[in-house]
């Protein structure tokens, strides 16, 4: 009965949805109200950028994204250190992009040899690869990975930064 009533009250011209109930209701319930909340992965375990840190497992939390979140970020990370300063901070969440081709002297979050390392990647002609700290103070942070042992070397994305770091200058440090 309940729904045979519903149906004769939809029939009914006084409780029909007019447009300018629409735009009514447009104006005064913005979209992001209703909108589903969209999350990225932050994980717990920090980045080393100057010591390493071995991966531990799913330490994460799923965080809403917010306007500070890049579009393309598909999760974060808190970094521990200083080789990428001034940069990248000591305690700093770095949004990171998977599956994104590194260019000379980008920032990626790598795996190896057991450890997490935040550098700027550098493969050098003789097929060796070095991740470079970005601290000129840091020089010795430098990891030389030689080519026979690239098979171990995973990188884990690239970190989205605002601008594009320059080569290191260890010189003017020494």
């Amino acid at each position: 009965m309940l729904i045979e009533y519903g149906d004769y009250l939809t029939g009914k011209d006084e409780y029909k949805f007019s447009e300018k109930d629409r735009r009514f209701r447009l104006l005064n319930y913005p979209p992001e109200e209703h909108a589903p909340v969209a999350y990225i992965r932050d994980y717990q375990t920090p980045c080393a950028v100057g010591y390493a840190v071995p991966i531990e497992g799913d330490n994460y939390i799923d965080v809403p994204r917010d306007a500070s979140v890049p579009r393309e970020a598909d999760f974060s990370v808190h970094v521990v250190g200083d080789s990428m300063e001034p940069y990248i901070k000591d305690g700093q969440r770095v949004f990171v992009k998977r599956d994104c081709p590194l260019q000379d002297f980008d920032v990626g979050i790598f795996f190896y040899n057991g450890d997490v390392f935040i550098r700027q990647y550098y493969p050098s002609d003789d097929g060796n690869v070095n991740l470079l700290s970005a601290n000129p103070k840091r020089e010795h942070a430098n990891i030389l990975i030689p080519k026979r042992e690239l098979q171990y070397l995973v990188c884990l994305g690239k970190v989205l930064l605002p601008v594009e770091l320059p080569v290191p200058n260890y010189r003017k440090h020494k």
